[in-house]
């Protein structure tokens, strides 16, 4: 009998310690369409690169999440006009990653790399040109803009999560941001 009751609270305390292992680990949970969301309220200005190339992002971007893999999918339309051109409807697809700012408590899209530029209008000459000014206004726009901010003024969950980040899992469905309680 005295053996059933040791293993009895040998148990107990094994799953009390798997219960609050559990309970050490949040996630932070959002969406394609809360990106988009977010992005979609920020404003937006033309890029002038070099003096020579001023790129002007049309409309709001789109993102998919997990195309490519791990990655928040960019497609986005511009004009591009060189110095003493007509502007070029240009369009963009790229990637970026998902970052967390611990001072800002806020999710950032980061590192925007474009891989194509579709156009028929511009030379070849000037695609190069055209890419690095649709990255360089990628980066400004998402820098400046989170996506995601945790709400630490009023929900207990978010605030003790807000500094301990661990993980960011891009998802196809979701972006899971996962804070360890330390």
């Amino acid at each position: 009998m005295r053996n059933w009751i040791q293993a009895l609270a040998l148990i107990s305390a094994i799953l009390a310690g798997c219960a609050s292992a559990v309970g050490l680990e949040r996630e932070v949970v959002f969406t394609a369409q809360d990106i988009q969301a977010a992005i979609d309220k920020s404003p937006t200005s033309a890029t002038l690169l070099d003096g020579r190339v001023t790129v002007a992002l049309q409309g709001s971007p789109v993102f998919t999440l997990g195309d490519p893999p791990h990655r928040v999918g960019v497609q986005a339309h511009f004009t591009v006009q060189a110095l003493g051109a007509r502007p070029v409807p240009v369009r963009m697809k790229g990637s970026a990653n998902v970052v967390y700012n611990e001072k800002k408590k806020a999710f950032f899209i980061d590192a925007p790399v474009v891989d194509t530029v579709q156009t028929a209008l511009i030379p070849a000459a000037l695609e190069g040109l055209a890419s690095q000014a649709i990255t360089k206004q990628l980066t400004a726009k998402f820098s400046a803009n989170p996506v995601y901010t945790l709400n630490t003024d009023k929900n207990l969950k978010e605030r003790t999560v807000a500094t301990y980040l661990k993980s960011i899992e891009i998802r196809k469905d979701a972006v899971v941001a996962r804070f360890a309680l330390q």
